[in-house]
């Protein structure tokens, strides 16, 4: 019986000692160059992501937005483009992490953006949670980046398939590069527990086996 004690104890204790972080979703566009839009063509076959270009402008071979060695990649849209993620799991309804790297290079203009949000209604409403605005080159305003760079990070809870992550770019010229990479949701441990419950029934368990 302290055995059968022990083992039951066991089983309510150490699910909350040492729980490492599940993985729900995680996209780094590994294998991927060349996915997206470029010029007049667009081909994501075979990747769970999706883009509109609807407000984009490409007018030649230099305008892209798409995967470039390994990295989604904005050069030169000529207005807006949107990286939508497929929708991410997350039946136990635990609090996800949600990290985007995002960079790129150049000095960007007030019309230039790039902006990070998540949904979890599966897209009628997102929330932003990165926002990079481009200025007119003053360096004395406080969000005068040449580009953004950084991680975007959040935190959010959700329940179902309804999670999903966006990232919305806009800039206008050849000169102008914005990137993100690494998009990911990630289940955060919760915290050593045990609930009274479980306690009590582990008490009532030894009661009985002091009195057998």
């Amino acid at each position: 019986m302290l055995k059968l004690l022990a083992a039951v104890v066991a089983v309510l204790v150490l699910p909350g000692v040492a729980v490492a972080a599940t993985l729900d979703y995680t996209e780094d566009f590994t294998g991927q160059n060349g996915k997206g839009a470029i010029d007049d063509s667009m081909d994501t076959s075979g990747v769970d992501w999706s883009i509109d270009v609807s407000q984009a402008g490409f007018a030649n071979a230099n305008d892209f937005f798409q995967v470039v060695d390994g990295v989604f990649t904005a050069q030169d849209i000529g207005g807006i483009a949107v990286w939508t993620s497929p929708g991410i799991s997350n039946t136990a309804g635990s609090l996800l992490e949600l990290t985007v790297d995002v960079g790129g290079d150049n000095n960007h203009e007030s019309g230039d953006f790039l902006i990070v949000a998540y949904s979890v209604d599966g897209g009628s409403t997102f929330d932003d949670f990165y926002s990079f605005f481009g200025t007119d080159g003053d360096s004395t305003e406080s969000r005068f980046f040449d580009a953004p760079t950084g991680t975007a990070q959040t935190t959010v809870t959700t329940t179902g398939l309804d999670l999903l992550i966006r990232v919305t770019v806009a800039n206008n010229t050849g000169a102008e590069i914005m990137t993100f990479d690494n998009v990911s949701a990630v289940a955060i441990p919760e915290p050593f527990a045990v609930s009274a419950g479980m306690l009590g029934l582990a008490g009532l368990m030894l009661r009985r086996v002091k009195t057998a």
